[in-house]
């Protein structure tokens, strides 16, 4: 087996937004700090959110997450995306440029598939409307999974719908995804936000040192985060459907 490569490194590159761009540095800074970036004003070219803007969102404590957020039950499991991956690329190679997706767009594919066979982590919210957040950037509206839909296309589907919709403001209660991708976070412990009652994180994925018939080979591993309500999920109900998205995307 050959080592599978992540997607085109961010270290160095600002995420692209339709805002600012944000640098992964300044979002993973914010995210271990709980800071909401939206909340911060740049002092950088263009209004860019700078590192300084956010050491100074730190130390006056105004732009903080923790005054918004409660503790609640938090679980987490890891999964290959290695499979997964390689299905994207041939994907991709058959669309002749037209697409590039990532397999943080899969990722994203499966949990909307896998939130249509456990409904309940969706009740009471309005199940036409999941969530996606990213670290700096007003949340958007993600699609409803087609009837059969094959991964790779409500994938293909996401990416459009993140340069055609517009922004929008999350209704209490409400099932949010947080992307942590592009940013320099590879395992996430996400607060769930007052009103809110079920969040799922997912990490940017690393590569890793994995046991395959007695052989170490390097997989693209991510780190998913659910963390719930227990008063409107089961912690049952709450574990099915991780372990159901973890196979999804093998």
């Amino acid at each position: 087996m050959t080592e599978v490569p992540l997607p085109p490194k961010e270290d160095t590159q600002p995420v692209k937004t339709g805002q600012p761009p944000i640098t992964p540095i300044v979002a993973s800074l914010a995210y271990q700090n709980q800071i909401d970036l939206t909340q911060v004003s740049g002092s950088g070219k263009d209004g860019r959110i700078t590192r300084q803007d956010v050491l100074e969102a730190i130390e006056g404590g105004g732009a903080s997450l923790a005054a918004r957020r409660t503790a609640t039950t938090c679980i987490s499991v890891e999964a290959d995306l290695n499979h997964m991956n390689r299905g994207l690329k041939a994907w991709n190679e058959q669309q002749f440029g037209a697409f590039t997706l990532t397999p943080i767009h899969g990722t994203l594919a499966a949990a909307l598939d896998s939130l249509e066979h456990y409904p309940k982590l969706t009740i009471p919210t309005n199940q036409n409307q999941v969530h996606l957040v990213r670290p700096g950037v007003s949340p958007v509206v993600l699609p409803k999974p087609m009837l059969e839909e094959p991964l790779a296309e409500l994938a293909a589907r996401i990416l459009e719908n993140e340069e055609n919709t517009q922004p929008v403001k999350p209704a209490d209660p409400s099932f949010i995804i947080e992307d942590h991708g592009q940013t320099l976070v590879t395992t996430v412990m996400p607060a769930l936000p007052v009103g809110q009652h079920a969040t799922l994180a997912i990490a940017r994925p690393k590569r890793r040192p994995v046991a395959v018939t007695n052989t170490m080979v390097i997989h693209l591993i991510v780190s998913l985060s659910l963390v719930y309500d227990p008063e409107y999920v089961a912690p049952a109900e709450a574990a099915e459907f991780l372990v159901f998205l973890k196979q999804q995307l093998k």
